[in-house]
């Protein structure tokens, strides 16, 4: 008798611990994003891959800046261009304003940064060259193209040949948000 007395005095008990333990799964598997407090959520928080460019809002990433070569070719004769697309991997608001900092050049308000620590001020894009072969000192260019490419704006860097034969331009390049 003394474990039927036991179990019927148990029985409330675990009923009462079997509701919570569920409610708490369920409270647990239907957070939602009206849930977040904004700005509660850190990097740690979500997985590699979780978001897409899709679920950012266009002004979601205040800069961004990339090191690559943006300009190299073989020419046939001098004066011949060389293009190089940089798109941003988020569209901007707005297309910002283009600077180009040929290598030996000093940094200035708009374009704080160095080829090695490429900055942009707000609403600026700025070019830093490290070193050129054979290109037209007077002849480096940006071309907009007047609108978004798939990745958001993008342009085009294009650089000439002094003479025939190789020549480069290479850099990096810094773009922050308006």
């Amino acid at each position: 008798m003394r474990i039927g007395d036991h179990i019927r005095s148990n029985v409330i008990g675990c009923l009462a611990l079997f509701f919570a333990l569920s409610g708490v799964g369920y409270a647990a598997a239907t957070i939602g994003s009206r849930d977040v407090i904004d700005g509660s959520l850190l990097g740690r928080d979500v997985n590699n891959g979780a978001l897409q460019t899709k679920d950012l809002a266009p002004d979601a990433v205040r800069s961004l800046y990339l090191i690559e070569d943006f300009s190299r070719a073989t020419a046939n004769a001098s004066g011949e261009f060389a293009e190089s697309t940089i798109s941003y991997p988020l569209a901007l608001r707005a297309a910002p304003q283009l600077h180009f900092i040929a290598a030996g050049q000093p940094s200035n308000v708009s374009c704080p940064g160095a080829v090695d620590d490429p900055k942009a001020a707000p609403g600026q894009l700025c070019v830093y060259e490290n070193g050129a072969t054979n290109r037209d000192p007077g002849d480096v260019a940006f071309h907009f193209g007047g609108g978004r490419d798939r990745l958001g704006f993008g342009l085009s860097v294009l650089a000439a040949s002094s003479t025939p034969g190789l020549f480069a331009s290479n850099g990096s390049w810094a773009v922050t948000a308006p």
